[in-house]
């Protein structure tokens, strides 16, 4: 290479080649292809955002959970005698199901937060689902405590036994809400989508799962055969 230390040898060399150092710059065509390019990739902020395209992005979720959410009909339907003989049962199913959505919501904020900073990765299900099931178990003792005096003591007409079945049922819910929180959080990050579907697909699963587990459990504890 031949070094040029004389400012009078610039203007001989290829305009294209001075500095050596600096690559050519792109043509006008070439830098108006790279920046609608750019436009496609780059994340849209939310107002830039259309409302068609939103509108697209949620529907399916919607839709989807809807139908899930649905067999919850079938499963109260299901146990018809028992919530007709125990009508108690309906007026704190809202409270059981509530429950399970609390104590999973708190699981599903926790782990996308720590997710995103890179404290917790997808190939940690295991371990963090140990642990949320012991922060679970944990939290269910003091709410089945709480939970029992409420509908024995408060509730017009309650027996111990429902107060028993619906305690143990908030309990069971508690720990399965936390559980439901930790896979499904885990699975939709693999997928790239944890911070966007989670919050809705726990709450739906979790609505359908503790009204399962309500009908099972006070139908266990009360002895009352199931509805045909």
């Amino acid at each position: 290479m031949i070094e040029v230390h004389d400012k009078r040898h610039r203007s001989c060399l290829p305009a294209w080649n001075w500095p050596w150092w600096k690559p050519p710059s792109p043509a006008p065509a070439q830098r108006t292809v790279q920046a609608s390019l750019t436009e496609l990739v780059a994340p849209r902020t939310y107002f830039d955002t259309p409302i068609y395209m939103m509108v697209l992005q949620r529907y399916p979720w919607l839709v989807t959970l809807m139908l899930i959410q649905s067999t919850s009909g079938m499963i109260v339907e299901r146990f018809e005698n028992l919530i007709q003989q125990h009508v108690i049962l309906a007026s704190f199913l809202t409270m059981l199901v509530g429950g399970g959505g609390n104590s999973s919501g708190q699981t599903v904020a926790e782990l996308v937060k720590r997710l995103g900073m890179g404290e917790v990765r997808s190939d940690d299900l295991c371990r963090v689902l140990r642990k949320e099931v012991a922060i679970g178990l944990f939290l269910s003792l003091g709410l089945g405590v709480v939970a029992f005096p409420r509908v024995r003591y408060l509730a017009k007409s309650a027996t111990d036994l429902d107060a028993a079945a619906i305690a143990l049922s908030y309990c069971l819910i508690v720990v399965v809400a936390n559980s439901i929180g930790v896979v499904v959080v885990m699975v939709l990050h693999r997928c790239k989508m944890a911070a966007v579907g989670s919050p809705p697909v726990v709450q739906v699963v979790v609505d359908v799962t503790g009204t399962a587990i309500t009908m099972v459990v006070a139908n266990a504890v009360l002895g009352v055969a199931k509805g045909e």
